[in-house]
């Protein structure tokens, strides 16, 4: 998914939205997923600390790597869609370039950026993730040093 296919969506969705005269609201869960991409939707409990709460999105993908070159771990960014809904993309990798055949598969965590919410029971957590990964959340005591995004 580019950004531009993301933005062609949305005004889609918006005039859409402003034909039928605001009659019908699309909300991030509701929003279609394009076909290489799977949808996961965070609905969490109410809570009476909320305030003490957050979450984290984590990720996880098997993997095909060569046997002989090194890489670095996967990573991507958990990017905020205007409509309201996360995406997450294929992950990157830095690898050597040495010339072999071998390939093997290992499931790799991703580390994720943007990826610290804080929790509020009220509006789903979105995530549109490439198909081949998995998405999982970890709701945990807030950690006060790291910066959340708002969702």
């Amino acid at each position: 998914m580019t950004i531009s296919s993301t933005v062609l969506i949305e005004t889609f969705a918006a005039t859409l939205h402003a034909l039928s005269r605001g009659h019908t609201q699309t909300s991030p869960q509701d929003f279609p997923v394009e076909r290489a991409y799977r949808k996961y939707i965070f609905n969490l409990e109410k809570e009476e600390n909320e305030d003490e709460l957050e979450v984290v999105i984590h990720a996880r993908m098997a993997m095909i790597f060569d046997d002989c070159n090194l890489h670095t771990p996967p990573e991507s960014t958990l990017i905020k869609a205007p409509i309201g809904y996360h995406f997450l993309d294929r992950p990157r990798y830095i690898t050597t370039l040495k010339g072999c055949s071998g390939l093997k598969v290992e499931v790799c965590d991703i580390k994720l950026s943007n990826n610290v919410f804080r929790y509020c029971s009220e509006t789903p957590i979105v995530i549109h993730a490439i198909n081949d990964m998995h998405v999982w959340q970890e709701v945990r005591p807030k950690n006060l040093s790291t910066t959340m995004p708002s969702s």
